[in-house]
């Protein structure tokens, strides 16, 4: 890295490596003017962090063992949040706009919602859906009283109707790991005596994430 102002420009190592498996990465700012975000992946765990580019200390983001990648925001570029492992929504840093991210699930209960974008005021926001009976949606909604508009469908051929419920199981295995899965049932069945088509995956990085899969 080569810092261009201050007493100790030129080029120094900002970060290095612990193990020689794997790869690091700068995803952009961190939190603060001044900071970096980095992901290291050389370790047994992905490791999501923040590096002071003036000093060189380094502290792990909160809650990073869960992350699967960082949230910025479009105007400062700014680090404001994460997106959590196996779908399981995002996480906010702000605490103002962590609060305005679970009102979303009032809104919108039982599926999954994923903040897009929002207005210099946050007055309004760009809110995509899908899960369920849901293939996918993009609203528009008024953050003073909660209403939305739907603005697009990800994908207008696919009536709910048409889509089979789906949600989130677990269950054990025959030697007692709990396992963890997505169960889909057909559309307008009586969810009683049906067959059982199983679909396995190779890992053990693979997740299974609950949302609509085409």
């Amino acid at each position: 890295v080569r810092r261009f102002i201050g007493r100790n420009a030129g080029i120094y190592a900002l970060y290095r490596k612990a193990r020689p498996a794997g790869q690091v990465e700068f995803l952009g700012l961190g939190r603060t003017p001044g900071t970096v975000a980095m992901l290291d992946s050389t370790g047994e765990e992905d490791r999501y962090s923040e590096i002071d580019l003036a000093s060189g200390a380094q502290a792990d983001l909160p809650g990073s063992e869960t992350f699967d990648g960082l949230i910025d925001d479009p105007r400062t570029h700014l680090l404001i949040g994460a997106r959590l492992v196996a779908n399981k929504g995002d996480v906010f840093f702000a605490p103002r706009l962590q609060a305005r991210y679970q009102a979303l699930h009032k809104t919108f209960p039982g599926e999954q919602v994923q903040l897009i974008s929002r207005s210099t005021q946050e007055d309004r926001l760009l809110v995509f859906t899908d899960g369920g009976g849901d293939a996918g949606a993009y609203w528009l909604l008024d953050a003073a009283n909660g209403q939305a508009q739907p603005l697009a469908q990800a994908n207008p051929d696919l009536r709910p109707a048409d889509l089979g419920q789906t949600r989130m199981v677990s269950y054990r295995a025959q030697d007692g790991l709990e396992m963890e899965g997505v169960l889909t049932l057909p559309p307008r069945r009586d969810p009683r005596r049906l067959a059982l088509i199983v679909m396995p995956h190779g890992g053990p990085w693979v997740r299974d994430i609950w949302g609509f899969d085409p």
